[in-house]
């Protein structure tokens, strides 16, 4: 058995939530113009280039979004 105590829960203030939602609002702006820029551009080059940042924000994304839902399931626990 561990010695180790549990992970105390983590409460965000109402500022930290305006930034938060500011970075996911950033991410997904950024994801619909890199996928805009894929559609428009000719050039494969810059439509792979294009794609891969908007895979990324994507996944930036996803991953906010995923930790804050993460947050407010353990503090229904």
């Amino acid at each position: 058995m561990s010695n180790m105590s549990p992970m105390k829960q983590m409460t965000l203030s109402e500022k930290d939530l305006m930034y938060i939602n500011d970075e996911l609002n950033t991410e997904l702006l950024m994801v619909k113009r890199y996928h805009e820029a894929a559609q428009q551009v000719t050039d494969q080059e810059l439509q792979h280039a294009f794609r891969q940042a908007c895979d990324m924000h994507q996944r930036h994304y996803q991953t906010i979004l995923s930790h804050l839902q993460g947050m407010s399931q353990g503090q229904m626990q």
